[in-house]
């Protein structure tokens, strides 16, 4: 039986996808970030390649906007799953978050004419209100579902370096026991993407810990619940992973 809140307070449930796709109820105890490599929400093939929730900056308010594709303990679809290990990727208690924004670091200043911190985010050089506010999120995965303030061991390496088999990649092992949190950089079982690359996470978990402790003296802006259009449903593809 699966505890906790499902769907975080004030977050978008407009674009949920499990019922379309309905996964596996499982107690997380990890959660992987990755990058949507883009600057709005994505459609995500109309659920088929969906994580649990997307974290949309809103830049002008300086806080962050919450969609819910899937149940917070059910197993969502943003990694290669291969059905020929005993392993499992996306059905191994993971609580999967796409960041919308880049982790490339040719996108550092500019994608095209849009300008980073302007126009989409960076995720490397995410600023201090974002990370605080992301860390809201990352605090009530923890109280709700104890999802462990702790980051993997392995390096959160800045992309391209962390994409493929880097000595960020956990082995089948680690992958299995791990709790805390990780980047779809350190998933194995045939994923190969390197995001978020480095983005700082540790310092979302550092704020995190401070929320949970009641110790946070700059709390990030509230999240509000998102009135962006829905995204426009595409026939799904074969599966495939998203993010960089």
């Amino acid at each position: 039986m699966s505890a906790g809140a499902q769907f975080y307070p004030g977050a978008s449930t407009a674009y949920r996808y499990d019922g379309r796709y309905p996964g596996l109820m499982q107690e997380v105890n990890c959660c992987v970030h990755h990058t949507t490599e883009g600057t709005t929400l994505p459609d995500y093939d109309g659920g088929a390649m969906a994580p649990n929730t997307t974290i949309l900056p809103d830049i002008p308010r300086q806080g962050i906007k919450v969609y819910c594709h899937f149940p917070a303990d059910m197993s969502a679809r943003a990694l290669v799953d291969d059905p020929d290990t005993e392993v499992r990727t996306n059905r191994n208690n993971a609580h999967q978050v796409e960041l919308v924004g880049s982790c490339d670091p040719a996108r550092r200043v500019s994608w095209g004419r849009l300008r980073a911190g302007v126009d989409y985010i960076y995720w490397p050089d995410a600023p201090d209100w974002l990370l605080r506010a992301y860390a809201h999120y990352v605090a009530w995965l923890y109280t709700e579902h104890h999802v462990p303030l702790v980051s993997t061991s392995r390096p959160w390496l800045a992309y391209p370096s962390s994409y493929g088999n880097s000595r960020a990649r956990m082995t089948l092992d680690e992958w299995h026991n791990f709790t805390g949190h990780c980047g779809h950089m350190h998933v194995p079982d045939g994923n190969n993407h390197g995001d978020p690359g480095n983005t700082r996470v540790d310092l979302v978990i550092a704020y995190a810990k401070a929320i949970v402790s009641g110790k946070d003296t700059e709390p990030g802006q509230p999240p509000t619940t998102p009135p962006t259009p829905a995204p426009r449903y595409r026939r799904p593809r074969a599966y495939r992973a998203i993010g960089v």
